[in-house]
């Protein structure tokens, strides 16, 4: 079997850390990983000449991601060790430049299908630990922080050299956040079997506490840097994790009474954190610990080796094994209950039956049935649809639009198009049928009918829909769909005249057969809000022709000369001037109604001229028309 082990960051600690692998010979191949691709390089050769002298062969190779698919351990040292000279101690001060490092690194992580164990080194290490964890998607378990391991060691060499013995003659552990609130918990440290308190003073005590809280800071004053002693302490825990030993070690693990990561002891072997150890500590060091401000969380305690097993009305016959859920935090440690037990509660009062919700939520279901079980409640039936995706195959989200109801409802989309369309979001109907009212999708809708696969979120198919439900609308109906648009290019005034009323109404019903929901009325005004007639963009050439058509200009002439004498426009008055123009220049068709249009509008296709002379208006057209020469420049 290979060992593989990957390392991103190669600064002082990640580089000790690779060296110190390979001279141990920890892995049999070792992944380098850093942004600054010259230094990774040079590094990468000087450890090949390494390895040509210690006869131990192990591969490198240098930043692929890829690599890590197949890695029993990744241990994270990137960091930006110089945020840490300041004048504040401040340890968390890495945390605005670590933070965003990690976002980016553990998306990488996760694409590459790293499974293996999280080894974390970069700081404020606690934190960073979690905040891995969160975004990698990894079991807690499988993400681990050296934590207080190093401050442990430095409690052990300031205990043994005080009473010149071996540091592996002490025994105990430093606990809590890898920073200035880390404390030794004296109840637990023994030497050769003595218990401390027996050996040293309380000022003593306090004096070592204080020697192995500052020996980073007196490593970090004197060479600006840290390395050895930090690297040892994650080439332990990687050996642990590598030869599955078992070891018990104050690492970073996930605490499920405080909620967080913190350093506590744990057995730690080839699946990361096997147990999580619990201390007898005084109340005096409890007392540290809630200090920190950390707080209790309330859990339900799940059973062990049980199968939580049910039939899903889309997915069939779905199982989870207890072991892989774990006890579950159900209160949080603000005293808020979590999801998982609110949405039990609120289903059980409401006397849901029957539960219908996106297959993202198919891993809570488990932690549901044990809450149900737990109180002795009926389980509801469960059924998990698939997820929504755009047209490009992923995820719903903002870059493809609008992605709520109320938007769509802005937008000037119908409900009961909106509501068509869902249904058939991810479900089929018997026939062919595409168009159901909702009493019709009451009888027709069946869970058995509903996919597995994800179903595609297709616009057009949603305007063909909304479509077909607009033409049913009367033409005040319309109109009051698009009102609020048009206000929104300031074509309709915030207080409407009954006039006001009567053209707009006009112009909606003119453009209904172009439209395909409210707002979609914008895209088609603009020839009514200029004084100056252009002609559609990229088919100026076409236009143009048409204007210099030897028959246009008589046309033209002729349709102005009888337009100047009318003293009402409507379309019924704008139709019968037309027919005249016909008869007075035996002209018929696109000959009359092409140059017009286009003198008119710019546009070679459109809606009913008639309507489109009557909502320009007389003194508009005729301007246009005395105008038309310089649309054929």
């Amino acid at each position: 079997m290979t060992r593989k082990i990957g390392i991103i960051g190669l600064g002082h600690v990640g580089a000790t850390l690779a060296h110190s692998m390979i001279l141990k010979h920890t892995c049999d191949h070792l992944v380098l990983i850093d942004t600054n691709e010259k230094k990774v390089k040079a590094d990468a050769l000087d450890f090949c000449d390494t390895v040509a002298n210690t006869g131990y062969p192990v591969h490198i190779t240098v930043n692929d991601y890829a690599a890590l698919k197949d890695a029993d351990v990744v241990v994270s040292t990137l960091g930006n060790i110089e945020l840490q000279a300041n004048n504040t101690d401040d340890r968390f001060a890495e945390l605005p430049f670590t933070s965003k490092q990690v976002v980016q690194v553990a998306r990488d992580l996760k694409a590459s299908g790293f499974s293996g164990v999280l080894l974390v080194v970069t700081n404020p290490v606690d934190a960073v630990t979690q905040l891995y964890q969160q975004y990698t998607g990894l079991p807690k378990e499988q993400v681990i922080g050296t934590g207080t391991l190093l401050d442990t060691a430095r409690m052990k060499r300031a205990v043994a050299d005080r009473l010149q013995v071996s540091p592996a003659s002490v025994s105990g552990y430093n606990l809590g956040e890898h920073g200035n609130s880390q404390f030794v918990a004296w109840s637990q440290v023994r030497v050769k079997g003595h218990a401390i308190t027996d050996l040293f003073s309380q000022e003593e005590l306090d004096a070592i506490n204080y020697e192995s809280l500052r020996g980073g800071h007196t490593v970090f004053f004197g060479k600006l840097y840290t390395n050895f002693g930090i690297a040892a302490a994650a080439q332990r825990l990687a050996e642990a994790v590598i030869n599955d030993s078992h070891e018990e070690m104050p690492v970073s693990n996930y605490r499920p009474e405080y909620g967080t990561y913190l350093g506590y002891p744990a057995i730690v072997g080839r699946k990361g954190i096997l147990e999580r150890l619990d201390l007898h500590l005084t109340e005096e060091e409890k007392e540290k610990y809630r200090a920190e401000g950390r707080k209790p969380t309330i859990r339900l305690r799940v059973p062990l080796n049980k199968t939580y097993a049910f039939d899903d009305m889309v997915r069939g016959h779905v199982s989870f094994e207890s072991n892989g859920v774990g006890d579950f935090v159900i209160v949080k440690s603000d005293g808020i209950p979590v999801y998982n037990f609110a949405v039990v509660m609120d289903d059980h009062m409401m006397k849901i039956t029957h539960v219908i919700r996106a297959e993202e939520h198919l891993s809570n279901t488990p932690r549901q049935m044990a809450i149900y079980e737990a109180l002795g409640w009926e389980i509801p039936t469960f059924g998990h649809i698939s997820l929504i995706l755009g047209k490009d195959y992923k995820k719903m989200s903002k870059r493809h639009g609008a992605t709520s109801v109320d938007q769509y409802k802005q937008l000037g989309y119908l409900p009961e198009a909106l509501v068509n369309f869902l249904a058939l979001l991810g479900w089929a109907p018997e026939g062919e049928e595409e168009f159901f009212t909702q009493d019709e999708l009451i009888q027709a809708f069946s869970m058995d009918r509903v996919a597995k696969n994800p179903a595609v979120f297709d616009i057009d198919k949603l305007n063909h829909i909304n479509f077909h439900y607009m033409k049913n609308l009367s033409d005040e109906e319309l109109f009051r769909l698009c009102l609020p648009h048009l206000k929104e290019v300031g074509l309709a005034p915030d207080s409407l005249n009954q006039s006001d009323i009567d053209w707009l109404t006009l112009l909606c019903s003119t453009f209904r057969d172009h439209i395909s929901f409210g707002a979609q009325i914008k895209d088609h005004v603009g020839m009514f809000m200029g004084e100056t007639v252009f002609l559609e963009e990229g088919h100026e050439e076409e236009l143009r022709a048409v204007l210099n058509e030897e028959t246009a200009p008589t046309v033209l002439s002729a349709f102005r000369n009888a337009l100047a004498e009318l003293d009402e426009i409507t379309p019924e008055v704008v139709k019968a001037t037309i027919k005249a123009v016909m008869k007075e220049t035996a002209l018929k068709g696109k000959f009359v109604f092409m140059p017009l249009r286009v003198a008119l509008t710019g546009q070679m296709h459109g809606p009913d001229l008639n309507n489109i002379v009557t909502l320009l208006g007389k003194e508009k057209c005729l301007h246009h028309l005395d105008n038309v020469g310089a649309l054929t420049k």
